[in-house]
């Protein structure tokens, strides 16, 4: 435990900024990186096949770091295609050309792995929060209007699924 722990404490270490307005959310900023020689994983989990990086199986040293990488990156991708969407906010509107069933399948799938992997390396309160936080940078409360809730109102439903998908992922590096 201690060991664990101390390895968290050297990640947050090195994931936060020393200063600046940027307040160093490990989940904020620019994703890390999983090398394509890292290797996946396919696990199913509630009906649905999961590509997932092999570091999931958290055997080797390292692997928590490329965890974190590809849980970092599936949350940015949860940002890039919600911001899409409400960069206009409150006054957005969907062009008719909008593809919402693509968007939506998109966004669930990242909304869900991401909330996963972070899951396996105990980070998935630093990414509700970070999530959070983002969301409500759209809000402005002197002109009347709340953040938007493009992942807040979904994000229940991601956690139920990715409990099930971590639950997938522990059982499939357990065989």
């Amino acid at each position: 435990m201690h060991r664990r722990l101390a390895l968290l404490v050297i990640i947050l270490a090195f994931a936060t900024p020393a200063c600046g307005d940027d307040e160093g959310s490990i989940f904020e900023g620019t994703p890390g990186t999983v090398p394509e020689s890292a290797g996946t994983i396919a696990v199913e989990a509630g009906g649905s096949s999961w590509e997932l990086p092999a570091a999931a199986c958290l055997h080797a040293a390292g692997d928590r770091d490329l965890v974190l990488a590809a849980a970092q990156q599936q949350a940015a991708e949860v940002r890039y295609l919600v911001g899409d969407l409400v960069s206009g906010w409150p006054t957005t509107t969907w062009a008719q050309a909008f593809d919402y069933q693509a968007y939506a399948k998109d966004l669930h799938t990242a909304g869900v792995t991401a909330l996963a992997l972070a899951a396996l390396i105990d980070q998935d309160d630093a990414l509700l929060a970070a999530w959070e936080e983002w969301e409500q940078a759209y809000a402005s409360p002197d002109e009347g209007w709340g953040p938007p809730d493009e992942i807040s109102g979904r994000v229940e439903g991601w956690r139920a699924e990715a409990e099930t998908l971590t639950g997938a992922i522990v059982d499939h590096c357990a065989a």
